[in-house]
């Protein structure tokens, strides 16, 4: 009787699997979802999350407003120039004007919360979609609650430092520096999950 043969041992006895056109479709469909989502949350804080300067104190603050509109920053001018009265101009006249229409908004402190969420909100899903679109990540909705307390963290001390400096380019920078940390997080809590996976 001959030699066995012996079995031919597969080089690679667990071959890869490849997803298939349907999961590629369902993770396409659920990234575009999550920027949509992300797209119309930020639509939503953009027309009604304000901020305004507090003439008694000198502080800014964020308020929401009762009705959308796509004007951000609200303050008095009559009360800038309370020292030293003099006439209004248009431009000063419409500015009191809006002031005035929002105040009770500014004044109400009930819900001072919801501005901060209604940004948390939008800027998760903006970060999260954004992040799957570009680096092709299959990110799923446990990766947008783990974003979502980051953002929690991040978000308040980002928008108290624009807040207090005041200024365009501070608010600018700052609003880079979330925007990165956020891609970041997004790219490392990615990372945990596959060493996890490996392991």
């Amino acid at each position: 009787m001959g030699a066995k043969l012996k079995p031919i041992v597969p080089l690679f006895p667990h071959p890869i699997k490849r997803p298939s056109y349907t999961c590629k479709l369902k993770l396409m469909t659920r990234n575009i979802l999550f920027f949509t989502l992300g797209g119309i949350s930020f639509l939503m804080a953009l027309l009604f999350v304000g901020q305004f300067h507090d003439p008694d104190d000198g502080d800014r603050a964020f308020f929401l407003k009762h009705k959308p509109t796509s004007k951000q920053y609200f303050y008095s001018p009559i009360a800038h120039t309370r020292y030293h009265p003099r006439k209004l101009t248009l431009k000063e006249e419409m500015e009191e004007k809006a002031f005035r229409e929002f105040h009770s908004d500014m004044k109400d402190k009930h819900w001072t919360f919801l501005p901060i969420l209604l940004l948390t909100i939008s800027l998760t899903f903006c970060i999260v979609g954004l992040s799957s679109i570009l680096f092709k990540k299959s990110l799923n909705y446990i990766h947008l609650m783990k974003q979502f307390t980051v953002n929690l963290l991040i978000l308040p001390f980002g928008l108290i430092y624009i807040v207090w400096a005041d200024t365009y380019s501070t608010s600018i920078l700052t609003t880079f520096v979330i925007v990165t940390l956020n891609i970041l997080a997004v790219l490392f809590l990615d990372k945990i999950k596959l060493n996890s996976n490996l392991t």
